[in-house]
């Protein structure tokens, strides 16, 4: 009987020290779209330096070189705001997974302790509703900053379509916003998952 009681104790502390490890793959997660918004706005950036350099090169209208200005501000502001949300992201989920931590080593002591159960069930579904939000405002400026990038580079494409080497420097452009966006989209979705994952495994 003994070792019986001894096996399921071990087992309620490996469910607690797996639950806090999800807790801790969150913020993994996290930094690595942090990490690829950073890597998007430098590949933006000399992507830009290139389209600058073929519209001075043709001597454009100065309508084109004022949108070009725009579209390079806005890839500035825009990047930038979504590394600064993914940032305050980790940066609230640490602070609220401080709480969640301890509550799960005193689990891990005390397993099925029904007052540390429900103070974790509540922590982690205030943690999981923050991520969700944040997250929903992620990809609220992401969508904004793609609209307006995109439909800048289209116009820009159609003012000289004749000239092949800007058409192909738009067009890698385009296609490192899109493949850059993606990328952090799919990590966006996999910390969403995650975040479910650790919910229902803290028994919230």
């Amino acid at each position: 009987m003994e070792r019986q009681i001894e096996a399921l104790e071990s087992r309620l502390f490996l469910s607690a020290a797996q639950v806090a490890g999800e807790l801790l793959g969150l913020k993994s997660e996290a930094a690595a779209v942090k990490t690829q918004f950073t890597a998007l706005a430098k590949r933006g950036t000399a992507d830009i330096k290139l389209v600058t350099a073929d519209l001075k090169r043709l001597k454009v209208a100065t309508s084109d070189t004022a949108l070009l200005k725009t579209l390079q501000a806005e890839t500035k502001s825009g990047i930038g705001s979504l590394t600064k949300q993914t940032a305050a992201l980790i940066s609230s989920g640490t602070r609220e997974a401080i709480p969640i931590l301890s509550l799960l080593k005193k689990l891990s002591k005390a397993p099925g302790n029904p007052t540390v159960e429900a103070k974790l069930s509540t922590e982690a579904t205030g943690l999981v509703a923050n991520i969700t939000t944040r997250v929903d405002g992620i990809f609220s400026s992401a969508d904004t900053f793609a609209t307006t990038a995109f439909g800048e580079l289209n116009a820009l494409a159609a003012a000289n379509a004749s000239d092949a080497k800007t058409q192909t420097d738009v067009s890698t452009l385009e296609s490192d916003f899109s493949n850059g966006a993606t990328s952090a989209e799919d990590s966006l979705n996999t910390l969403l998952a995650g975040a479910n994952t650790f919910l229902t495994d803290a028994g919230a």
